[in-house]
Parts: C-alpha cells; structure tokens; sequence
C-alpha cells in the first residue's frame, strides 16, 4: 500500500508556548561531525578534546535539569555507534536518547542532516533501538528544526519513537528514507496522550509493515500545517499514517 503523493493539512487550535524555549535554555554547539565514543563529556559546555559532537551534545543536555538547545550547522551528521542492548537504549551507542526538554535547531533543510552512516545499519527486526535516529521518553517537550533526518531502522519507528506525555515539535524538517515495522519514520506512544505538532514537514520515501510514514499508537494530539507525505510505503497498512489502538487516527490514512 502506497502513497504517492499526500499533502495534509489539519490545523487545531491549541495553545503552542509551552513548546517554546524557554530564555534559561543552554546552548550546546556541536562541532564535530562524527559519531566518537562519548566517554569524556565536559559539563555542562559539552566541549571534550577535539570537540563536541551531536550525540555528547545529547547526554550532557539529559545530564542538566532544565530545557536546552543544541545548534547545528551546514553538514551531514553521521551516527556509527551501534549497541548490544537494544531493547534498553541508553544514548551512549544506538539511538540519541533524548530524557529532558530539548531543542534542537539546524541550518537548513537542505544543508543539515543527521542520520545513519551508509553500510552501518542492520536488519530492524533484529535491533528494535539500534538504529533509531531519536528515542525520547520523559514529559518533557523536544523540538527538531529545520534538517534533514535519514536513514534509520527500528521496529517502532524507523527514525524517531517517542513515549509518554510529553510535546513533541517538528518544524522545516525532512524525514526520509526511513525503515520501521510500525512506523516508517515515526512512532508515536500516545498512551499518555502527547501532543505531535508539525509544520512544513516533509515525509518521503519511507516504509513499513504498518504505517510507512507515522503510526499513532493510543490517544494523541495532533497539529498539522504544511505537511507532505509523498512516497511512502506499507505492506500490510497505513501507507502514509497508521492509527492504532485509541489513536485520533482510527483508520489508515
């Protein structure tokens, strides 16, 4: 089942401030590129020998109490660290493992991505975390702008799975080429009704058993303006959107 090209536009009213950075937030300024062990984290400026990187960025905000931003600039950000465990990511290798409000900002669509390096990643049914680009857990809010998200494989959400309550901001972003058994790109446990805003965010090329670009599992919020799902493939169901269980989607889109 696919889409071949699908612009949704759902707009809700809803009160979006709580989404916003707050002036307290910390700035960390990734500078390397690539994806070294992550054991000599300078806190809280993030600035080991040689420089900090995006996943260090990642544990030293989760370390901080209290929202933080990280900035990106014109480059491919590439992750390589696989892990052992995982069914219990810890953000050390696998997934970037967001658990406190977060921000995180590029330059561009076109001139900031993050993703998997080529030739790293393995079979998602065999490593449900290890291949996600972004696995947030906790209340609190996180917010991706403005890049390019490619090339991950998990089996909830192929690129990004979040949980719990918390607010979840997507804005002039591309997620493609993503590979999930639920959730192509994006997996959304909304058992604890989260509220998923996106603006201008593009959905391409991704696949899955069910729901090739996002599958909502549970009761959730969702705001969308400007987004397009083009190309997006499912096997059984869902090839753009796939509402499980209490979802607001109760039939694929």
């Amino acid at each position: 089942m696919k889409n071949i090209c699908l612009t949704l536009t759902l707009v809700l009213t809803l009160a979006l401030s709580a989404l916003a950075t707050p002036l307290w937030a910390i700035d960390y300024i990734v500078t390397r590129t690539d994806d070294p062990n992550p054991t000599a984290i300078t806190f809280p400026s993030c600035q080991p020998s040689g420089g900090c990187s995006l996943r260090q960025a990642v544990l030293a905000s989760n370390k901080r109490a209290g929202a933080d931003r990280i900035v990106l600039a014109r480059n491919i950000y590439e992750l390589t660290l696989t892990n052992a465990t995982p069914n219990s990511p810890d953000g050390k290798t696998g997934a970037l493992l967001v658990t406190d409000a977060l921000e995180v900002v590029g330059d561009s669509v076109a001139r900031t991505r993050v993703r998997w390096a080529s030739g790293v990643t393995l079979p998602h049914q065999t490593m449900p975390h290890q291949h996600q680009v972004w696995f947030v857990q906790g209340n609190a809010p996180f917010t991706l702008s403005r890049m390019s998200i490619s090339g991950g494989r998990g089996t909830l959400g192929g690129c990004i799975f979040f949980q719990d309550g918390q607010q979840v901001s997507f804005s002039d972003l591309s997620i493609e080429e993503c590979t999930g058994t639920s959730g192509g790109a994006v997996y959304v446990n909304g058992y604890q009704a989260p509220v998923f805003a996106l603006s201008r965010v593009i959905f391409r090329a991704n696949r899955a058993s069910f729901g090739g670009a996002i599958t909502i599992s549970g009761t959730s919020t969702v705001i969308a303006n400007d987004v397009a799902l083009s190309d997006n493939s499912a096997t059984y169901d869902g090839g753009a959107v796939y509402g499980a269980y209490r979802s607001s989607y109760s039939t694929p889109i």
